[in-house]
């Protein structure tokens, strides 16, 4: 029996941290996403304005941009929260910081201290898998 192609799920990762950029990229290619990484929030915008993504993961501040400018830019370049989401990845949420990232287009804040399923399944979900 042939195998059924299941359609590619694009995603833009933004890490200007090139560890943990490495090991997200490696992780989520491993559970099935097509993953394309950006050095930081020039690099991610050039990139969103040129292809389409499914989502796109920026994860706390790169070196050229703050991660709250980028997730306004790139909800200016996309409005819809529904055709692109964007989930931040931090590592302290606090509220006011939390709050501020959804006002700025974010649809997810996931507190991110390594646990990479709790990410996975946020994705997931955004993106409507099973």
């Amino acid at each position: 029996m042939a195998k059924q192609n299941k359609k590619e799920i694009q995603v833009l990762l933004v890490d200007g941290n090139l560890q943990r950029r490495n090991t997200l990229s490696s992780r989520l290619r491993v559970s099935g996403f097509v993953v394309e990484a950006a050095t930081g929030g020039f690099h991610a915008l050039n990139l969103n304005e040129n292809k389409t993504y499914n989502g796109i993961l920026v994860v706390e501040d790169s070196d050229d941009m703050p991660g709250r400018e980028i997730i306004g830019l790139m909800r200016q370049q996309h409005p819809d929260k529904e055709k692109l989401p964007i989930l931040y990845l931090g590592t302290k949420g606090q509220p006011e910081e939390i709050l501020d990232m959804m006002n700025l287009g974010a649809n997810e804040f996931v507190v991110y201290s390594g646990n990479f399923q709790v990410l996975l399944d946020k994705l997931k979900l955004y993106l409507k898998m099973s």
